[in-house]
Parts: structure tokens; C-alpha cells; sequence
């Protein structure tokens, strides 16, 4: 799996203390997946997470202290018709904060979101 050699090979052997990642529709998803793989080895290097557009991340799989870590440090920006930057609510067993793009369509979320990331 590309996400696991490129952890290997570049991030855990990279020497920064932290990184920080954006990560874009399913492959947030996928992240959060390897997220609940890796575990201690991920949140000891990841800094903070700026998903766009990601489905919903549920914390049922995370310890009290992972899920506390999420919330401090990660954020979900959601195409969405609210004003941009407003809290758009959180659905039960969410992992982190989700703010609107200002923006209804997934093509341009990103873009939107870029200044807030």
C-alpha cells in the first residue's frame, strides 16, 4: 500500500519532530484508517491535520487520549453553504471540529478553504 511505504520510507525516517497533513476526500479517509492501524507511532509525529471534504471520521475506534488529540488538532472543512470559517456541528462519535468552505461544491473546497488551512 502506497500510504504505508511512503510512512516508512519517508515519514518515520524523515527526522522532524512533527508533520503536519492536509488530506483530500477519500484519502482523508484513508488516512484515518491507517491512523487507527498505526496508532502511538502516528500521533508521536503528527502535528496537526486539515482533512477536506472527508466523510465522517468516527472516534469509536480511538483511546480517550487519541480522540483528545483529534479534536485539539484536527479539523474536517466541509463544502458546505454556511459562511466560510463558521463551525458547521459535529454528529455523535465525530472525531474532530467540521468547518464550512463557504462553499457548496466539493470541486472547490479546497480552494476555498486554502486560507484557513
Amino acid at each position: 500500500m502506497h500510504f504505508r511505504y511512503v510512512w516508512k520510507k519517508y515519514i518515520m525516517d524523515s527526522g522532524f519532530k512533527r508533520i503536519n497533513i492536509i488530506a483530500l476526500a477519500e484519502g482523508g479517509k484513508l488516512l484515518f484508517d491507517q491512523l487507527q492501524i498505526l496508532q502511538n507511532k502516528f500521533f508521536k509525529i503528527i502535528g496537526k491535520m486539515a482533512f477536506v471534504n472527508t466523510f465522517i471520521l468516527s472516534s469509536r475506534n480511538l483511546s480517550i487520549e487519541q480522540h483528545e488529540f483529534m479534536q485539539a488538532n484536527a479539523v474536517n472543512y466541509k463544502a458546505h453553504n454556511a459562511p466560510k470559517g463558521q463551525h458547521v456541528g459535529m454528529k455523535i462519535n465525530v472525531t474532530c471540529p467540521r468547518i464550512s468552505t463557504g462553499h457548496m461544491y466539493h470541486n472547490y473546497a479546497i480552494s476555498n478553504a486554502w486560507d484557513l488551512i
